[in-house]
Parts: C-alpha cells; sequence; structure tokens
C-alpha cells in the first residue's frame, strides 16, 4: 500500500478535532517563585503544602519546573524516577491544552457532524455549550492547576509509591514467591501460550487476579518487588519492557492493589467460567496481545489509553451472576429493569468498575480530566464485550481495513497520525473483546478447559432456566447441546473470522495464533 495521504484520508476518518486542540487557552494567576524550598526532599506533603492553590502560567510552570531540575540543591536529592517524574511533567505541561473527549456514554461519539465554525472557535463559551450539549463531546476547563498535575505525579515522588508490597506476595512461601516470580516474569507474562492456571498452583484462588493485575499493570516495579524480595535483581531488558505507569502517571500501587483486591472479591469463585480466574486470563491476553503490536499499533494509543484498556480487561465481568442477557431479559431481572434490556451485564460491569475505581482512590493523583478520561475509555471497552455486537464489530474492522487497500493508505502510516485516534480506540475495544473469545486459541489443553467450564456454566444456567419455566438459552440445555459441535461452530464463525481480521493489525496474531486457532478446530471436527 501506498504512504498516507492525509488530505486524502481525512475526509473518510477524521472525527473534525483531535484530543490535542490546535487553540491555547489563557491562564491568568499570581507569580511563585519557587516551586519548592532549596534542600528540600519531594514529598506529596512538602507539595500539598505548598501548592495547596496556586494557579500558574504554562510558562511559569515550566520555569518553576525547571528550576528544580537546574538547581543542585534540589536537584542532588532526587532518585532517578523523582527525576523522570518531574521531566515528565515539565513535558506535561509543555503539551497542556483543554481536552476534548466523548462523553462516557459507551456510544460512539464523533464531532463529524458538528458545525465546523463551533469547533474551530473553542475559545468561546457558547461555542463549548453547543459542542458538549448538543455534539456529545467534553471540554475541559481552559486552566491549568499545577497542584492537580503534581499530584499526578506524587506516587513517583514519593519513596514508596511503586515499591509497595502486596500481603498476597508477602504471605507466599519462599519457594512459591520464586515460582512466581519466574510465572509473573515480563518475558512469560507476554506469552500468548501463558498458563493462567499456573498461577494457581502457587497462590490462593482469590488472590489470582490481585497478583497478575499487580504484575502486568504495576510493571516493571512490580517485577523488581518480587525479585527483591528474593535477593535477586531483574534483567535490564525487562526493565524497558514494562508499563512504567507510576513514573508516567502517578499511579499509586498500594492503591492500585487495593482495587484488584476489590474488584477480585467481587467476583465469584460459584461461577464455573465467569470467575476472577478468566478475568485474569483476559487480562494477561490482552498484555499479549499489545506486546505484539510494539512498533505498530500499540504505540499509537496513548498511555492513559492504554492504562484504561488493561482496567477494562480485568474488570470486564466483575459481578458476572453466571447467567447471561438472555437469561436477564427472559427473567426480567433487576439488572434487565434498570438497563432497559440493553446490555444489562456488561452495563452493570462497567458500573461496578468505577465504583470500585472510585473506592481504591485509584485515580485520586489525576486531574479530572485525565480521571475522566479513563473511565470513559474503560467503560467503553467493557460495553463492547457484549457478545451480541460480535458480528458488527468484525464487519466493521474489516471494513475499515478495505478501506485502506481501497484508498492505498499504508495501515502502519496511519496509526502515527492524528486522525488515527478513533479508529485505533475501536481496534483496541475489538481486542478486547477478542481477548474475552479467546480460549479456543489456547494451547489444547488451555482451550479444552476452558470450553469445559463455560458449558458448565451455561447447564446451570439452563437448568434454572427450565426450573422457572421460561426459554432455554443457546447452549443452555445440557440434554441437547454438544461440547464438540458447539465448539467447532464457534470457533468456525465466530473465533477464526475475528483473528483472522486482527491479524491483519497485528502481524504477530496471524503467525502465532491463528495457527493455534486452526489446531483447535481440527481437533474438535474428529471429535464430532
Amino acid at each position: 500500500m501506498s504512504r498516507l495521504n492525509s488530505s486524502r484520508f481525512g475526509s473518510i476518518y477524521s472525527s473534525g478535532v483531535s484530543t490535542t486542540s490546535s487553540f491555547r487557552p489563557t491562564f491568568i494567576s499570581p507569580r511563585r517563585t519557587h516551586l519548592l524550598p532549596r534542600g528540600s526532599t519531594c514529598t506529596k506533603s512538602a507539595i500539598s503544602n505548598i501548592y495547596q492553590t496556586s494557579r500558574l502560567s504554562l510558562e511559569e510552570c515550566v520555569l518553576e519546573i525547571e528550576s528544580i531540575l537546574d538547581d543542585p540543591g534540589i536537584s542532588t536529592l532526587l532518585s532517578p524516577s523523582q527525576a523522570a517524574a518531574i521531566d515528565s511533567l515539565r513535558d506535561k505541561v509543555n503539551q497542556c491544552q483543554p481536552l476534548i473527549n466523548p462523553v462516557g456514554n459507551g456510544d460512539n461519539v464523533s464531532s463529524s457532524m458538528i458545525p465546523a465554525p463551533v469547533l474551530e472557535n473553542l475559545e468561546d463559551p457558547n461555542n463549548i455549550f453547543l459542542a458538549s450539549t448538543y455534539g456529545g463531546l467534553r471540554v475541559s476547563n481552559s486552566t491549568v492547576d499545577l497542584t492537580s498535575l503534581w499530584s499526578e505525579h506524587s506516587a513517583c515522588l514519593s519513596a514508596d509509591g511503586a515499591s509497595y508490597v502486596p500481603p498476597e506476595w508477602k504471605s507466599l512461601s519462599e519457594s512459591n514467591k520464586t515460582k512466581l516470580s519466574e510465572i509473573l516474569s515480563l518475558k512469560n507474562l507476554e506469552r500468548w501460550d501463558f498458563n493462567i492456571l499456573d498461577v494457581l498452583d502457587c497462590v490462593d484462588a482469590c488472590s489470582v487476579l490481585v497478583l497478575v493485575g499487580w504484575a502486568i499493570i504495576g510493571s516493571p516495579a512490580s517485577q523488581e518487588v518480587m525479585m527483591a524480595s528474593l535477593g535477586k535483581s531483574i534483567e535490564k531488558d525487562e526493565e524497558s519492557s514494562g508499563y512504567n505507569f507510576s513514573s508516567t502517571l502517578g499511579v499509586d500501587h498500594k492503591s492500585l492493589v487495593s482495587f484488584f483486591r476489590s474488584l477480585e472479591a467481587q467476583y465469584s469463585t460459584m461461577q464455573k467460567y465467569h470467575n476472577n480466574i478468566h478475568a485474569a486470563d483476559v487480562l494477561q491476553t490482552l498484555h499479549s496481545m499489545i506486546r505484539m503490536g510494539v512498533g505498530d499499533l500499540s504505540d499509537s494509543l496513548s498511555t492513559i489509553h492504554l492504562f484504561a484498556m488493561l482496567l477494562a480487561a480485568a474488570a470486564h465481568d466483575v459481578g458476572h451472576p453466571g447467567t447471561n442477557n438472555f437469561y436477564q431479559i427472559n427473567a426480567q431481572t433487576n439488572l434487565a429493569i434498570v438497563y432497559n434490556d440493553k446490555s444489562p451485564l456488561e452495563n452493570m460491569h462497567a458500573s461496578k468498575a468505577s465504583q470500585l475505581l472510585k473506592s481504591a482512590h485509584l485515580l485520586e493523583h489525576f486531574s479530572h480530566e485525565q480521571a475522566t478520561l479513563v473511565r470513559t475509555k474503560m467503560i467503553q471497552a467493557i460495553l463492547t464485550t457484549d457478545m451480541s455486537h460480535h458480528f458488527n464489530s468484525v464487519s466493521y474492522i474489516e471494513d475499515v481495513i478495505s478501506r485502506f487497500d481501497n484508498d492505498g493508505v499504508d495501515w502502519y502510516d496511519f496509526v502515527h497520525t492524528d486522525q488515527s485516534t478513533d479508529v485505533v480506540n475501536d481496534i483496541f475495544n475489538f481486542m478486547i473483546h477478542l481477548a474475552d473469545i479467546s480460549n479456543p486459541a489456547k494451547p489444547r489443553s488451555l482451550a479444552k478447559y476452558w470450553a469445559e467450564c463455560a458449558l458448565a456454566e451455561f447447564f446451570a444456567q439452563g437448568d434454572l432456566e427450565k426450573e422457572l419455566n421460561l426459554p432455554i438459552s443457546p447452549l443452555c440445555d445440557r440434554d441437547k447441546t454438544n461440547l464438540a459441535t458447539s465448539q467447532r461452530d464457534f470457533i468456525r464463525y465466530v473465533v477464526l473470522p475475528a483473528y483472522e481480521v486482527l491479524g491483519k493489525i497485528i502481524p504477530a496474531v496471524g503467525s502465532e495464533v491463528l495457527p493455534r486457532i486452526k489446531d483447535n478446530l481440527q481437533y474438535w471436527e474428529s471429535q464430532c
């Protein structure tokens, strides 16, 4: 395909406005002489005491931050991670713009239909009102709060922000710590054939999601903590392959683990399939997909959006009752009534995830705009896991790829342009959905294990539906459903075509994942 012609392509895919608007806001604030007193250490309390209410212009913010980095009396006291956090803050202030994001209602909100004169002058309060109220766009305040920006990085500036050791890890025996440190190493976590059941051999069943979530989203600091507890250190290449959300976003690991602990507690251990083990498996599978796309697709997603996608993968089935949407609607359960029969389970999962984010204070170091963006993207991703949208999703992504081919557009050029934001967002949501149905794409033993778990849960629902004299949902009648034929058709018509589409976007999926799917398909065909 030819190189990207942005002017030609824009008419097809441009959303009309990017998340980094071209206008700059006006800032009015008093002048401060120093961000931190000379010789002081960078702690949360020092920052909060000095900057409780300060609001500075962009230029003043940069000057204040540089005063720290240039002052030997302060900079020499900073650890490398603290210096990196301050440097990251300077870059963020330099790039600071009012954010324009879709309202978090789960729908595809686009600015393409909003009148151009409105979008071209969003400094006008009337235009902000029109764009947000009638166009579904959320526009941030046109001021920058230095305190808020500092708080985003305060976990890194704190001595123990990323060195927190979860009690779930501390309670393990030395032998299990050694085994688990190898299982949850970054090299192993990115493997497509990663076996989530190996984690169960080392830890209590109720802490699998906590430790896997901490290991992935807290990487590479979590691996450093694991190895340090064993008197070892991680390899250099592992340091560079983690997400580093503690330094880039100021994610506090104690809050992160608290979130996962609360999340795991709301996954029922009574469910054969939709449980905390499945959640951990989907999170790891998405992580593996992301690593496959490094250098191309994955690099086009912002750090904060990537953070939201991983949270969504972990939370996508939280609170699952073991019965599907067919049952909810036919039985007219409270969920069906509350959510008007529209994706009742997925709406519930998204709502619970948002509540847990708040109660765990996971986003307390984020600005209001950033916290809103995380929640919005997480909700959208969770809602796309409704299986009833599958064929539409596959068709949409396939259509996107076809347009690239027909218009001679190079996909790998396109994903690194401002115009790619909406399309890349849709593809990552698609990836979470595919991670959710990835069981037949895994090694044979895992594929069979999850297939049996799924049918056991389906049959329990079918028994309940019979008892309540409700229509028996598809694949839920134990007297009429066959494991082999159900898996054969599931792979043939759902899983394989979807992964073939993803393979056109992430080549490693085509070379590594598709052969496993085809091999499992042949196995189930032989069992029919």
